[in-house]
């Protein structure tokens, strides 16, 4: 068995979190948490999984009172939520930094507060070489999960991936990590495919 045995997915309800909980609901997790704020997607979550392991949180990342009450008990964190509409960054750029950058500052905290064994920051290829706001906030989330990590002290490294912006992508990086997690891997070598 898994020493992972909870797992708690950020921007829960989408692409990523369902590719997550698609690949780790047939495996020997005690308990799968769902945060986000869309509760239609939650709703449509919990009826299509059906499946009493997995528990919906409503929250935002903005808000880390609702991340610390969402992370008590949990070994594992992905943390996927994100505003990743260039266009919409473009038009308000100051959004994206809060939710992405400041979002996951609270994650992290909230993460170190609770104990939580690993964070994974889900990136985007868009943070390499930032030309939008969209890519300038999701390379800002990166140095600050690098940051955190230098200063957590006892806390494990926080991992930043980059990852392309589609399902395939997203299913792959799903699968490999789900893989590394039950071998009980603690590193996360970056790899050009």
């Amino acid at each position: 068995m898994s020493s992972i045995q909870s797992l708690l997915i950020t921007g829960g309800t989408g692409t990523f979190g369902n590719a997550v909980t698609g690949r780790v609901a047939t495996n020997c997790y005690s308990e799968i948490r769902i945060f986000s704020r869309d509760e239609k997607k939650q709703d449509d979550m919990r009826r299509r999984w059906a499946d009493p392991r997995i528990k919906f949180y409503i929250g935002d990342v903005r808000n880390e009172q609702s991340l610390i009450d969402a992370m008590a008990g949990v070994d594992v964190v992905f943390h996927a939520a994100a505003l990743k509409q260039v266009p919409s960054c473009e038009f308000f750029p100051i959004e994206a930094v809060r939710t992405n950058a400041l979002g996951t500052e609270n994650v992290l905290n909230a993460a170190i507060a609770a104990g939580v064994k690993r964070v994974i920051v889900l990136s985007t290829d868009k943070a390499v070489y930032p030309i939008n706001a969209m890519g300038i906030s999701k390379a800002l989330m990166e140095k600050l999960a690098v940051a955190k990590s230098r200063v957590a002290g006892t806390a494990p490294p926080s991992a930043a991936p980059a990852m392309a912006t589609s399902w395939p992508a997203a299913a792959r990086l799903c699968h490999c990590l789900s893989d590394r997690f039950r071998r009980g891997s603690r590193s996360l070598s970056p790899t050009r495919r």
